[in-house]
């Protein structure tokens, strides 16, 4: 994973407008803190990203469209999003039981958005055919498991970049899809 970050710190590198974007790491005692306050354990691969940066510092979106939350962020935001849950809030079905059927789960961790209405959860309950760790991206109450942990997202989004998939678009503040 480590290796993975260095490659995608090379690509923000010569893009001045995120210069001071991410914040500095996170400490394994604030990681743990948080795990601690969600009674979870991260997986090691997000851990390995938080102690890379603790988060982002504006909007810019650099990780594909999503902007990732700071711990603090994480926690505020976890515990807004329980707060105003009932129990069976936008129920959705996943028939490939990937991941379970209520986006209310306490066990759906907010990491990350795109500023709009889709937040990157990691899923710490997942269903029978799921892995503990997916990202789940729900746009408006309609979760899709598009990759089994943050490192396959992370390759994808660098994948994206080095095949000149996607290119910093400073108008959109983020890398942009280059035939959109």
């Amino acid at each position: 994973m480590q290796t993975i970050l260095e490659k995608f710190e090379k690509h923000l590198k010569p893009i001045d407008q995120v210069k001071d974007e991410l914040y500095p790491p996170a400490s394994a005692e604030e990681i743990e803190s948080v795990e601690n306050e969600l009674a979870i354990i991260f997986p090691e691969d997000l851990r390995t990203l938080y102690k890379w940066h603790n988060g982002q510092v504006g909007t810019y979106f650099l990780f594909d469209e999503f902007r990732m939350y700071t711990l603090e962020e994480v926690v505020e935001y976890y515990k807004n999003g329980i707060k105003h849950c009932e129990p069976d809030y936008f129920e959705t079905e996943d028939e490939s039981g990937v991941f379970k059927d209520c986006i209310a789960n306490t066990k759906w961790i907010p990491i990350g958005d795109n500023g709009g209405n889709t937040i990157l959860f990691l899923d710490m309950d997942p269903g029978a055919k799921g892995t503990p760790g997916q990202l789940l991206d729900a746009c408006d109450g309609q979760p899709e498991c598009n990759y089994s942990g943050i490192k396959e997202f992370m390759t994808e989004v660098i994948r994206k970049i080095e095949a000149g998939e996607m290119k910093w678009n400073e108008d959109a503040g983020s890398f942009w899809p280059v035939d959109a």
